[in-house]
């Protein structure tokens, strides 16, 4: 993956509304795309309040790592911002 492209990706990741207590079906489905197409095997599972949970697995063997990532943020009210808080804006360069 080249700087671009994961600045692409960092961009597609920040730019989904995961404010806590609403749908996060958006982001775990392109979270789901992006790890089926590194080769993953993807189970999508819902959790609570129209949120969901994505587990991938890679190769076919039993055991393995489990990486748990907290996805969604606090609200973030555009008057408290500068910027779009859901566009990657570069800053200090």
């Amino acid at each position: 993956m080249t700087d671009q492209d994961s600045e692409n990706w960092l961009a597609e990741l920040v730019s989904h509304r995961t404010v806590s207590g609403e749908q996060n079906r958006d982001l775990m489905h392109a979270l789901a795309d992006w790890l089926e197409g590194l080769g993953a095997t993807i189970r999508i599972t819902p959790s609570a309040a129209d949120r969901l949970n994505v587990l991938a697995s890679f190769g076919g063997h039993s055991g393995g790592i489990l990486v748990g990532g907290h996805l969604d943020v606090v609200p973030a009210p555009a008057s408290n911002w500068g910027s779009d808080p859901f566009t990657l804006t570069r800053c200090g360069e």
